[in-house]
């Protein structure tokens, strides 16, 4: 929750320098927490622009993979998307959203995966996402 916060105040602020100062103020996390998340989010693939003379710094790219968060982002709406579970690989998104509604699952949600190993289309047939 704590990138999603922190995801969430670098998308609205687009195009624009924020300090740490103000993250650390409109987030209410520390510099500690905040420098922890921003390498976290280089690590997943987000680059930043920073400015180490004025403790500036502005999202300048997202991962090129599926990232729920930044699908949320774009969806910009409340029911398809409103939960969006992402993998790196799993059997079946299919396998994944039975579980899911069993478990009572909200409407709307998506199932995300780079891989797919044991996926099935119509009439079982077999389903392959590299």
């Amino acid at each position: 929750m704590q990138e999603e916060k922190i995801l969430t105040l670098f998308r609205s602020n687009q195009d624009r320098f924020l300090t740490l100062s103000e993250i650390v103020e409109i987030t209410r996390f520390s510099y500690t927490t905040v420098s922890s998340i921003i390498e976290n989010l280089k690590k997943e693939g987000y680059t930043f622009i920073f400015k180490p003379a004025t403790d500036q710094i502005m999202l300048s790219g997202i991962p090129d993979r599926l990232v729920p968060f930044e699908i949320q982002w774009k969806l910009g709406n409340k029911l398809i998307g409103a939960r969006i579970y992402g993998y790196e690989r799993i059997t079946s998104t299919m396998d994944m959203a039975k579980e899911l509604a069993l478990a009572g699952s909200l409407d709307g949600t998506v199932i995300l995966t780079e891989e797919q190993t044991a996926g099935r289309g119509r009439h079982q047939r077999p389903w392959v996402s590299p």
